[in-house]
């Protein structure tokens, strides 16, 4: 055991020493090499937390034992293809044409840049276990990557678990744009999702590029995990088979007008321990489970005139102590499960939302934490199986909804012995909608309500204030 560590931990240093060359190799010619794969993965298992996983290992069966390592320098693929075809393994990248085909994995390291351009198609090798890792940078813009080839042993997940990957480990290390990307991804590793960009440990610095234009299809997903201030946008998010985009332990950032179909995982989109981020004018159809879910301890997120329906669980969940959630003018319709669900999350705003013909409740609040608060204000509620659900409540006020077209029930859960209540308060507002605050399961005559409640409870919550 001693010995295999200390075999792990001198590959470890000689990646280390090779890969953290000046910045000024990028202006170098390339330098290609073909060496030991095990260099890479230890790094790449250290960046992300990850495990190799059996499958992953060289000598499994599943994996190469080697790969080509662009080393220094400056190169496209095309031209990288020719630098390979130089050394004692000319095969492990062929190019035929625009086509590049991989059957090594390729690794780029600190200091090197790598260009996959306008119109070259990568086809990455399923059955050679190949993958594309970049330390350095990997650029992808206008092209195309996928899985293969084809064959009936290769579309048997059983027979060949392993699929083709990108990964990028530092938070520069990896742009991808206006690109279509296919049949990537396996298992359940962060670095193994079918697109992933990592910005923890030594590799962090440089900022995330947008990742924008691009279609995913067929990939397990795509993964954010430790990057501030990531774009993903204008994006097509199609047949994932696991979470479609999943964001993780970082700040800021932003994911907008993009287009989810067809998801096969958990989530269209989740959102882990992410601070500030904003959600917004994104479609979410057709969908195993559900279109987002915010969890983790985020804080500070925004969902803005999003769109989701035909999903089998409830559109839009805020659960595990996320705080100072603002969901705002989303149109939530026709899914299998309830609209919009807070569970044991913090501070919540839901405003002038559209919430109808959901087979469970319009919007569900459930286990407050004693010091939660939400504001429910001017959303629309039509024909949901309940309105509003609520169990184990802290404080919820309820002002000004439309609810006038929500059968069969108006309120359900602990809120059921409120509804008198709830209609005398509406009979006796002028345009019939009833404004109430609930403490527990008691409910009293509300506050006067200011026009900007919603932005004002928003703004206290995310300076930390009661909102």
């Amino acid at each position: 055991m001693r010995k295999a560590l200390a075999i792990l931990a001198a590959s470890a240093l000689t990646l280390h020493l090779v890969a953290a060359g000046p910045a000024a190799a990028q202006e170098e010619a390339p330098s290609v090499s073909i060496s030991n794969v095990r260099l890479a993965l230890m790094q790449l298992v250290t960046a992300t937390g990850d495990r190799a996983g059996p499958s992953l290992s060289p000598g499994s069966g599943a994996g190469s034992e080697r790969a080509i390592y662009l080393q220094a320098g400056s190169t496209t693929l095309r031209a990288l293809a020719a630098e390979v075809a130089g050394t004692d393994t000319p095969g492990a990248l062929v190019r035929d044409g625009d086509t590049v085909t991989a059957t090594l994995p390729i690794v780029v390291l600190q200091g090197a840049e790598l260009t996959v351009g306008e119109g070259t198609r990568l086809v990455l090798d399923r059955a050679a276990g190949t993958f594309l890792l970049s330390f350095g940078r990997t650029s992808i813009s206008g092209a195309e990557i996928a899985s293969g080839p084809q064959t009936d042993e290769t579309n048997q997940d059983d027979a060949t678990p392993v699929r083709p990957f990108l990964a990028g480990v530092g938070q520069g290390s990896l742009s991808v744009q206006d690109s279509t990307l296919s049949g990537l991804g396996y298992g359940e590793e962060t670095y193994s999702a079918g697109v992933s960009l990592s910005g923890r440990g030594l590799f962090r610095g440089g900022d995330a590029a947008p990742m924008t234009g691009n279609t995913f299809r067929d990939l397990r997903g795509v993964v954010f995990s430790g990057v501030d201030a990531p774009v993903v946008e204008n994006n097509t998010f199609e047949s994932a088979r696991g979470t479609a985009l999943r964001l993780s332990d970082g700040a800021g950032g932003a994911v907008r007008d993009n287009t989810f179909a067809g998801t096969a995982g958990d989530h269209a989109l989740q959102v882990s321990n992410v601070a500030g981020l904003e959600i917004a004018r994104n479609t979410f159809r057709n969908g195993a489970g559900k279109a987002v879910r915010v969890d983790d301890a985020s804080r500070d997120v925004t969902l803005t005139e999003n769109f989701a329906t035909g999903f089998g669980g409830t559109a839009f969940t805020v659960a595990e102590g996320a705080r100072c959630t603002r969901l705002s003018y989303n149109v939530v319709t026709g899914n299998d499960g309830g609209g919009i669900r807070a569970d044991t999350a913090g501070a919540l705003i839901l405003d002038g939302n559209v919430i109808a013909d959901n087979a469970g409740p319009g919007i569900s609040i459930a286990a407050q934490p004693s010091d939660a608060s939400a504001l429910v204000v001017h959303n629309t509620l039509q024909d949901n199986m309940s309105g509003i659900r609520g169990t184990g409540l802290a404080e919820v006020r309820l002002a000004r909804n439309d609810l006038s077209a929500q059968l069969p029930r108006i309120l359900s859960g602990d809120l059921d012995q409120l509804t008198p209540t709830y209609l005398r308060a509406a009979r006796d507002a002028a345009d019939a909608r009833a404004d109430i605050e609930i403490k527990g399961v008691s409910a009293s005559p509300a506050r006067a309500l200011r026009r900007n409640a919603a932005e004002s409870a928003f703004d206290a919550c995310s300076q930390g204030a009661p909102a």
